[in-house]
């Protein structure tokens, strides 16, 4: 039996807690990503072997995605559907996280999916293991990249986005409740509550394998210029950056040294690799 097998060998007591929440918005779905994409995307958290629940919200679909929906939820025991209307993408996935049950919570778009199911246990297993805040595991981006949702050393373009990629990351369920979706963005929120959590020094352990496929076809992926707009006001926000260091920062991509040394030493090894990778940015 495999190390993660043991680990999720349920007690009594455990068999009905999930270990993680995997959290969907929906609506729309088969006008937007087809009926294919959207179960290929449910079967592949379906079939994880680990204790977890998968909540889908819909926006109240007009399209067949719900009944679709419902029919998988027939087949998927794990799968509970909630259709109402909401008001955005960040809305669905606080109704998510409020309904929450899991140690831990893992958004997945209805586009993207779990690629690695014994990797996504490792995952789970390891944040449980140490109690981390936040796991960072890769992603496969629709182009066929490998990508680490870090910054890349040397890149000027992450030193300016510290870009993370939500289908690699899984977050403490009791810390995100502290921390919901702040729904003034539209695009960027779930970057704005994960650099905050970062920020605010949360303890973070990496896994260097790919777990999940992520499209391109999302919102931010399609609005790049209001994405940008919005990455910069977190950035500003977070960082509580003034107007003449957003000026300096849009103008050379660099950070301000306070906020560097920050990311050195605040947060634990992920900070440490943010840090080394913005200052990289400096010397590359």
């Amino acid at each position: 039996m495999c190390d993660w097998q043991a680990h999720f060998q349920p007690t009594v007591n455990e068999a009905i807690m999930p270990k993680v929440t995997i959290a969907t918005a929906a609506y729309n779905v088969l006008s937007s990503c087809g009926l294919e994409a959207m179960e290929e995307s449910v079967r592949s958290v379906a079939a994880l072997p680990v204790e977890h629940e998968h909540i889908i919200y819909d926006g109240a679909s007009t399209d067949g995605t719900l009944e679709a929906l419902r029919k998988l939820g027939k087949e998927i025991s794990t799968l509970r559907i909630v259709s109402e209307k909401d008001s955005g993408i960040y809305d669905a996935l606080n109704k998510c996280l409020r309904d929450a049950r899991g140690d831990y919570f893992y958004v997945l778009g209805m586009d993207d999916r779990i690629i690695d199911g014994e990797a996504f246990c490792e995952c789970v297993t390891k944040a449980l293991r140490n109690k981390a805040d936040m796991l960072i595991a890769k992603v496969v981006m629709q182009d066929k990249r490998d990508v680490r949702p870090a910054t890349m050393f040397g890149s000027y373009r992450h030193a300016r986005m510290h870009s993370y990629s939500h289908q690699g990351v899984m977050v403490r369920t009791a810390l995100l409740k502290e921390y919901p979706f702040d729904q003034s963005y539209r695009i960027t929120a779930d970057y704005k509550q994960l650099l905050t959590l970062n920020w605010n020094g949360a303890r973070v352990c990496m896994l260097n394998k790919k777990i999940a496929y992520c499209s391109q076809a999302g919102v931010s992926s399609m609005v790049t210029e209001k994405c940008a707009e919005e990455t910069i006001r977190v950035q500003k926000e977070v960082y509580s950056l003034t107007d003449i260091e957003i000026k300096k920062f849009l103008d050379s991509g660099f950070l301000p040294f306070r906020v560097v040394a920050h990311l050195l030493f605040v947060g634990g090894v992920f900070s440490l690799f943010m840090g080394l990778s913005i200052f990289g940015s400096y010397i590359w």
